[in-house]
């Protein structure tokens, strides 16, 4: 297992992605940019992959 001081975590160790979804989310949805069915219906799957490809918990 690779260690890792804050100095030297990569942008993917570092960045909170769940949560970084979840404000990107609520952003899109409050400004009206997008419903919530256009958010269900293509926006999830997208961020489903996003966090298998950065090692991120759903």
């Amino acid at each position: 297992m690779r260690e890792t001081s804050p100095l030297r975590a990569t942008v993917s160790e570092v960045i909170n992605w769940p949560q970084l979804i979840q404000a990107f989310k609520d952003h899109k949805l409050s400004s009206g940019a997008i419903k919530q069915s256009t958010w269900d219906e293509i926006y999830w799957r997208r961020m489903v992959v996003i966090l298998d490809v950065v090692g991120g918990k759903r």
